[in-house]
């Protein structure tokens, strides 16, 4: 019997992610600002390849501001766009939005942006969608 790391909910979630992707302008991936480098699927960013993402870390209020400033510009330089927000106090969700409808004008679309929330459990997804409408 062989150990299987990856659970079969995460399976699902990537096929299905990897199905809806044609249908999709920009994706925010999600994560936890109190481990930012554990909380982002890297597999995410190969699914992804071209298309315009945006590195979303909720729940920036639960870790120290220096520590996020110090990831904030160091993705930055990395030309990443990169937001730290706090789902529970609407804490930066506008300018993610602002971004989300900035990038809509640059590319002159007739419709709405499509956008998929993609992260690990518990980084607050559905949180986010819910602030975010």
């Amino acid at each position: 019997m062989s150990v299987q790391w990856y659970p079969g909910h995460m399976a699902k979630a990537t096929r299905l992610m990897k199905e809806e992707l044609k249908k999709v302008d920009v994706v925010v991936v999600l994560g936890d600002a109190r481990a930012v480098n554990r909380s982002i699927n890297r597999d995410f960013f190969e699914i992804i390849k071209n298309k315009r993402r945006i590195l979303v870390f909720n729940k920036s209020d639960m870790a120290d501001e220096s520590v996020n400033t110090a990831w904030q510009k160091r993705f930055q330089e990395q030309n990443e766009t990169v937001f730290f927000i706090d789902c529970l106090n609407k804490k930066g969700i506008a300018e993610l939005v602002t971004n989300i409808k900035l990038y809509k004008q640059s590319i002159r679309y007739d419709r709405a942006v499509h956008v998929m929330i993609v992260g690990i459990p518990n980084v607050g997804k559905s949180t986010l969608i819910n602030r975010m409408a």
